[in-house]
């Protein structure tokens, strides 16, 4: 999840909860602040990005919104996209085609230091 606060958007919370709209907006406000894009600024580390294409969790705009703010403050990236996959990546084969990425990226960005 690259950003918490869109589960508290005042459309969500008008269906989905009865709160004080003082309370939904400091919420609001948490939500986003615990998001990883809210400092994406103060981002350095060079960053694998994995997600299923299908993913019904973290819709996928998310790991794309995330991809451009990288790019915006300059923070190296690989993405990995696995198509027809969800959330908790369903297929065995999808766990040893994410286990070999994460190693060769490791491999890669440690050898870089």
């Amino acid at each position: 999840m690259h950003d918490w606060s869109v589960f508290l958007q005042p459309a969500v919370t008008e269906k989905l909860m009865h709160v004080e709209k003082d309370d939904a907006d400091a919420a609001i406000q948490v939500a986003w602040e615990s998001s990883p894009i809210s400092s994406t600024s103060k981002w350095r580390s060079p960053v694998l990005l994995i997600q299923g294409d299908d993913d019904r969790n973290v819709r996928f705009h998310q790991t794309v919104d995330l991809a451009r703010r990288l790019d915006a403050v300059g923070v190296r990236y690989e993405e990995l996209v696995i198509p027809d996959e969800v959330h908790g990546f369903l297929r065995h084969q999808t766990w040893l085609q994410i286990d070999a990425a994460v190693t060769k990226y490791l491999d890669k960005v440690f050898a870089m230091q």
